[in-house]
């Protein structure tokens, strides 16, 4: 037995009558533009949050590498085949190669080719910020990182 297919022209009572899906009224307030306010509230919390990683990355990575320049040079300073000049080469070719050109290098005294077993040879290497572009972040950083060392000459 066939079953009589559902017609628009079936009077409104009838169990034939073609039933047309309707959306009730939610009780919930519409969520549309939500994700948009969310993301206004979000997005600057998470640009500082991005940037702001960065810039510390960059002061970790600049102070480490006056540290590391500052150590090898002292460490080359402390033997007896070397001059000054050879040790402020160093330093100044380390300081290069991590991409730092504003730096200073002092050794006490001026010239430790001359001293005796056991004298103190000082360096200190002094460095600004300027190149790493945190002062747009209006970010209070140290203007320079100064690093002092002292060893006894072998």
């Amino acid at each position: 037995m066939a079953l009589p297919q559902p017609t628009t022209s079936n009077p409104p009572n009838s169990p034939m009558r073609l039933i047309t899906p309707h959306r009730r009224p939610s009780s919930t307030p519409s969520r549309k533009g939500a994700a948009a306010v969310e993301m206004a509230l979000v997005l600057p919390v998470l640009i500082l949050v991005v940037f702001g990683t960065i810039a510390i990355s960059q002061i970790i990575h600049f102070r480490k590498g006056v540290v590391a320049a500052t150590a090898e040079g002292i460490r080359i300073a402390s033997r007896r085949d070397v001059n000054s000049t050879q040790v402020t080469t160093l330093i100044q070719q380390i300081l290069t190669g991590r991409r730092i050109t504003s730096a200073t290098v002092t050794i006490t005294p001026t010239e430790i080719s001359t001293l005796k077993p056991g004298d103190t040879i000082e360096i200190v290497v002094a460095a600004n910020y300027t190149a790493l572009g945190v002062e747009p972040l209006g970010w209070v950083v140290p203007a320079q990182v100064k690093y002092r060392a002292a060893v006894l000459r072998e």
